[in-house]
């Protein structure tokens, strides 16, 4: 396996999750989206805004905002997906709120390999 190290500021590669065999599909067919892969520092970014706070007696803070927000900066043209009722699903948003859990999770997984894809992740 061939591991591809890229320090360029804002390069986005194109990303075809494994979710629920989707690589096995035909390339025209497969879901994809172009991702914005974090530097280490990009992520301290995001991180160092999250606030812990007091609601009530207990303690909360904006972690899941931060995640939203690292997510939908992150990803975009994103290809193949819809709903069942045919819909194509394009916005970053309506990815993080509607998708499942699981595909989500790969998604933002690739977003924080600091730029570590392998060839059979990344689709040029």
């Amino acid at each position: 396996m061939r591991l591809k190290i890229d320090s360029k500021k804002g390069n986005w590669v194109k990303f075809v999750p494994e979710f629920e065999g989707n690589r096995e599909l035909p390339e025209e067919e497969q879901i994809s989206a172009e991702i914005h892969w974090l530097s280490h520092g990009e992520k301290k970014g995001y991180t160092k805004r999250i606030t812990p706070f007091m609601k009530g007696r207990k303690m909360h803070s904006n972690a899941d905002e931060i995640d939203r927000e690292m997510f939908t900066d992150n990803i975009r043209n994103i290809k193949n997906l819809c709903f069942a009722d045919g819909v194509d699903v394009t916005d970053p948003d309506v990815v993080y709120d509607s998708c499942p859990e699981e595909l989500v999770n790969e998604f933002m997984n690739a977003i924080n390999s600091y730029g570590k894809l392998n060839e059979e992740d990344e689709k040029n």
